[in-house]
Order: C-alpha cells, then sequence, then structure tokens
C-alpha cells in the first residue's frame, strides 16, 4: 500500500499482441484509448465490468493525505526564525529583566502571529 503521501498509480490493461505500448496515454487520441481499453464510450461499462476491473485494477483516486493535527500546525508556526527570536526575546524579559508583563505581551503576540499564519494556510487550501 502507498504511503499517505504517494499518489496511486493507474494500472492499465496489457495491449493485445502485438500491439505497441503507448509511451504517452494522453498522445492518443480519444477513439485510440478506448479502442485499447475496450470501452464503447457510447455506452460505458456495465456494472459487471466495472466491479472486475475496480477489483483487478483498483479505485481510480489518488491517495489521500492525512490529515495534520491543529496543535501540530500551530507547533509548525514556531518554525519561523522570527517566531523563536520573539520567545527568546519574552524569555530574556521574564527572567532576566523580571519585566512580566512585556514578556507576556510579546507571547501573546507570537501566538496571534501562529493563528494568523494558521488562517492563512486554511485560506491557501
Amino acid at each position: 500500500m502507498p504511503d499517505a503521501g504517494s499518489p496511486t498509480l493507474a494500472v492499465v490493461p496489457a495491449p493485445a499482441a502485438g500491439e505497441a505500448v503507448p509511451a504517452d496515454w494522453y498522445r492518443l487520441s480519444r477513439d485510440e484509448a478506448c479502442r485499447r481499453l475496450d470501452v464503447d464510450p457510447a455506452v460505458g461499462l456495465d456494472a459487471a465490468e466495472v466491479a472486475e476491473r475496480r477489483e483487478r485494477y483498483g479505485p481510480n483516486k489518488l491517495a489521500e493525505e492525512a490529515k495534520e493535527p491543529a496543535w501540530r500546525a500551530f507547533l509548525r508556526q514556531y518554525r519561523d526564525l522570527m517566531q523563536l527570536v520573539l520567545v527568546g526575546a519574552a524569555v530574556v524579559s521574564i527572567i532576566a529583566l523580571q519585566d512580566v508583563s512585556t514578556g507576556l505581551v510579546v507571547l501573546g503576540l507570537t501566538v496571534v502571529n501562529a493563528l494568523m499564519g494558521l488562517h492563512q494556510e486554511g485560506k491557501a487550501a
């Protein structure tokens, strides 16, 4: 079974004896591809043929990636150098300078920044 991140490859029936194997199926005309796959495009496949081909070649779909948990996506935002610099500045402010309020504000800003990054990733997906 393929990895969650790798696509499933479609298995195509072997050509008939003496027939050349096409290098690129996309180069074939619609009629030629249907002929090689033994399909009448006007009629399609009956249910028995669909079940037999699905059993032989597998489903006609790509593998889906496992969804990343929200907490891991949130922590991934802290791989950014600027986020790490801000967390470091907050820790120094709290521990070395004894300025808890400034440190908490800076930490709050890193959380807001991480949430905005998650929001942007969600929009992009």
